[in-house]
């Protein structure tokens, strides 16, 4: 007796439990999900032109080469954010999925209105990922750049994607920027943000048929400057060099090429393999000033010189060389953000901040101002750390 009640209340437990259980009440099937892997922001006068991109499964599951792009796009207006991507499902037969969405584009015309509320509805939602990269279209809006095919990558969001993410690890004149980075930039005091620039080089009236881009020249969406923002709005563009300068001053150069020359070394190709760099902030009679110092590590990759670039007097004159260069390059940047943009988009302030609270305070409500004025001190050191396998060229004669 006393085993059955045992058993009976087992049972009971067992299955009050499972209704208790939500399972998978919310699953979808994949054949009624279209996963976006792009989408643009553009301004119109009613507010938003959303544009989306999504895989075209048809295209992605042939085994066979089709006609076929690997994406489609949508367009669609409106107000709000989600209740566009919602609106979608009047075009799409499937429901707009974004678990898989990896960049985002906004306008200029876009952001120069603001896109805070764009990178709120971006965080709030459960659905998006964290590693998402932004970027800001070029003189072109949104919509062109998500509607145009490129070359390599049969999707032009992996393109994009896989462009702003490589060229930030191998080239200074690029950023990658992720959501976490960018909303703690816009609300930070003391730092302004800036986006990776895209643009497209060569316009096309058929630019998002394959016949089309097989006759280009060159990758029609190229990266292309950075968007330098105050707060949540864009208000200019770096060029490549100042982009350069910009990444120097901030230590985020991990590798990148370029060269000096002069009428006494010919030309030399130099190949950065890190930096290293520290802000610190000084008063001096009150007044704030920053000092920034960037080491940089580089080594020979090439040159067409008769001298001998592992005699220590030579790789002396290639270090002085490319030390003026990057401090070119950084004076640049200060200049065009001081001058220019009137936007800290170093962090300046942040570093007085922590270095001096009580200075901070007098000094945050108008910073913009306080900014432009800024003392900045560069102390730049360049040392090449390898020459090669060989002193000379081979393919220069002796005197």
């Amino acid at each position: 007796m006393k085993y059955k009640i045992k058993f009976i209340t087992v049972t009971l437990i067992s299955i009050l439990l499972n209704l208790s259980l939500a399972g998978c009440w919310n699953s979808r099937e994949l054949n009624s999900l279209a996963f976006a892997t792009s989408m643009g922001f553009d301004k119109t006068e009613n507010g938003i032109l959303l544009t989306v991109q999504v895989f075209n499964p048809r295209a992605i599951a042939s085994q066979k080469s089709v006609n076929e792009t690997s994406v489609i796009v949508y367009t669609e207006q409106g107000k709000d954010a989600m209740e566009i991507i919602r609106r979608m499902i009047t075009q799409s037969p499937r429901k707009i999925n974004v678990t898989h969405l990896q960049t985002i584009v906004f306008s200029e015309e876009f952001a120069k209105d603001g896109i805070s509320d764009v990178l709120d509805f971006f965080s709030r939602e459960h659905q998006f990922r964290t590693d998402l990269y932004f970027a800001v279209a070029k003189e072109s809006s949104a919509s062109n750049i998500l509607n145009t095919l490129t070359k390599l990558d049969t999707n032009p969001s992996d393109k994009l994607f896989s462009s702003i993410k490589s060229s930030d690890q191998v080239w200074a004149g690029s950023r990658s920027v992720k959501i976490i980075e960018l909303t703690n930039s816009i609300i930070a005091d003391g730092k302004s943000a800036v986006l990776t620039g895209v643009e497209v080089i060569e316009n096309s009236k058929d630019k998002d048929t394959v016949e089309t881009l097989e006759e280009m020249k060159t990758d029609p969406v190229q990266i292309e400057g950075l968007a330098v923002f105050q707060k949540d709005k864009f208000v200019g563009w770096l060029n490549e060099d100042e982009s350069k300068g910009y990444n120097y001053i901030m230590g985020t150069v991990p590798s990148t090429v370029g060269y000096v020359e002069d009428k006494s070394i010919a030309k030399v190709t130099l190949e950065v393999t890190g930096t290293n760099t520290k802000q610190k902030a000084d008063v001096l009679n009150g007044k704030p000033a920053i000092n920034v110092d960037i080491d940089v590590n580089a080594n020979i990759e090439g040159t067409n010189a008769e001298f001998d670039v592992t005699k220590e007097e030579n790789i002396k004159k290639i270090e002085k060389l490319a030390e003026d260069k990057v401090r070119k390059l950084c004076d640049e940047v200060l200049e065009k953000a001081q001058k220019n943009l009137d936007s800290d988009i170093f962090g300046f302030g942040e570093v007085i901040h922590r270095a001096n609270p009580n200075l901070w305070r007098s000094l945050k409500n108008n910073w913009d101002q306080k900014f432009t004025n800024l003392p900045v001190n560069l102390n730049i050191t360049y040392k090449i750390r390898g020459t090669g396998t060989i002193t000379k060229s081979f393919f220069t004669k002796e005197k």
